[in-house]
């Protein structure tokens, strides 16, 4: 199952919103995107213009389906798939990522870091 994926990116004017499409490049560095389809006012707009992010310049969204990556004092998350439950902005923006339920894992809500995650877009069947 694949669904738009919502994200947040600083521009010119304060934050607006986009739709996040894919990753591109080798080890998904950047983000291909679609918008802005909500300005910083909250209005929606028409989005069709698609460009090229880099991946430091997203903000994820609470509910945004992710999988870890590259992590290394938590390596047994790497892979995994989460969604993001709660953004801390005090402290290096980590991401709240609760984890289904898996044996495997020693806390089922665990902190990481933003670019320790990247956006699922296409979701595995549920078993």
């Amino acid at each position: 199952r694949s669904r738009r994926r919502r994200v947040d990116i600083e521009c010119p004017h304060g934050w607006e919103v986009f739709d996040a499409l894919r990753y591109e490049g080798e080890g998904g560095e950047r983000c291909i995107v679609r918008g802005p389809v909500q300005n910083s006012r909250g209005h929606d707009t028409d989005g069709n213009i698609t460009s090229v992010v880099e991946k430091s310049r997203i903000f994820l969204r609470m509910g945004t389906p992710v999988l870890c990556r590259g992590l290394s004092k938590m390596a047994y998350l790497n892979g995994k798939i989460g969604d993001i439950r709660k953004i801390d902005m005090d402290e290096d923006g980590r991401c709240e990522v609760h984890f289904e339920d898996d044996t495997t894992l020693k806390r089922r809500v665990q902190s990481i870091k933003p670019e320790n995650l990247q956006i699922l877009f296409d979701l595995p069947p549920k078993g």
